[in-house]
């Protein structure tokens, strides 16, 4: 190796070792981040917590019958005198976000 080449060699090392500090994101920059991400996932949480309440919740329909309307994302089961038999199902309409 000669000297040019050595001087060659550490220029290009200088240069990507300035590039890496240069670009890095500010504090500010990781702050934002930081908090969109825990935003998306207390989003997230929220959400499943949500579809855990619609998919267990049991609704009377009308009470001189003792029917139970069990709604779920897709479809509304009625079931009629209290027994197992889910005697009507429905389908729900379905909102895309």
């Amino acid at each position: 190796m000669d000297k040019n080449s050595i001087i060659g060699l550490s220029i290009i090392g200088l240069l990507i070792v300035g590039y890496s500090i240069f670009t890095q994101p500010s504090k500010e920059e990781l702050a934002a981040a930081r908090h969109k991400q825990d935003s998306i996932a207390a989003l997230q949480v929220q959400e499943k917590a949500m579809d855990t309440i619609q998919q267990t919740a049991v609704v009377p329909v009308n009470a001189s019958d003792s029917s139970l309307s069990i709604p779920n994302d897709s479809i509304l089961q009625t079931m009629k005198n209290n027994s197992s038999v889910i005697s009507m199902k429905q389908r729900m309409a379905r909102s895309n976000y």
